[in-house]
């Protein structure tokens, strides 16, 4: 369909149609199957179970099921999005760079409130969230291959029942234990191993990232689509 001047002026007029765009599924699909080179660097990085550094000195370890299951029952800002304070970015980073084993169920908090101090995290406050933001969005992307359902819009749960769950699908994809999964399979790779799963379960469906220009091609294909039905719809009532 070739539109006219005065329908790309009321497209380009119309909120509603800016809002169909920002609201559609499609298009959102599209740009989050979109491959991400740097961020799969960093992920082939973690799959391999690499350390990283964060603001220059503070060498870690990747978020794994234990530590995201263990945020979560703190409540922690970066696992449930509320309001960050300096403690919960200390936790992170201290669970981030102690093993498991080092760790102390009844003194975990001071030991990262000292642990906080020696890195001198609270004068540097906001490059560490930056930098755990980020580590979080690397994290969780390789979920962005599975498809999206329109379900509740509760909270997930990262409860022990979510930990045992995932591990025990990536201990069998893996061959390795559930217990090595929790404590030192990163937990990209944990989502990576049920993307696998889910290929097995759906051989129909397409469980992957696409090449810039697919994403450009089949997005430009998309919005064509919506201005079309937004035209048919729209313009002749309101014009």
């Amino acid at each position: 369909m070739n539109f006219t001047a005065e329908q790309l002026q009321f497209l380009a007029a119309s909120r509603d149609f800016d809002a169909c765009l920002q609201n559609d599924p499609v298009l959102n699909e599209i740009e989050a199957s979109r491959i991400d080179y740097a961020r799969e660097r960093l992920l082939l990085f973690e799959a391999v179970r690499g350390t990283l550094t964060i603001c220059g000195d503070v060498v870690i370890r990747p978020i794994t099921p234990f530590i995201w299951c263990y945020l979560w029952t703190l409540n922690n800002p970066f696992v449930c999005g509320e309001t960050c304070t300096a403690q919960d970015c200390a936790v992170f980073v201290y669970l981030l760079t102690h093993a498991p084993s080092d760790l102390s169920y009844d003194t975990i908090e001071k030991d990262a409130r000292e642990y906080a101090d020696s890195i001198h995290l609270l004068d540097r406050l906001d490059e560490f969230y930056a930098e755990l933001v980020e580590l979080v969005k690397t994290m969780l992307s390789p979920l962005d291959m599975l498809k999206k359902t329109q379900g509740s819009h509760e909270k997930p749960v990262f409860d022990v029942d979510w930990l045992l769950s995932v591990c025990s699908i990536a201990a069998q994809e893996a061959n390795i234990s559930a217990i090595r999964v929790a404590l030192e399979l990163p937990l990209s790779a944990v989502f990576g191993y049920m993307v696998i799963r889910a290929r097995k379960a759906h051989p129909g469906e397409v469980y992957s990232h696409h090449m810039p220009e697919w994403c450009s091609k089949n997005y430009i294909e998309r919005v064509q689509q919506l201005k079309e039905q937004f035209i048919k719809e729209h313009f002749k009532t309101e014009a």
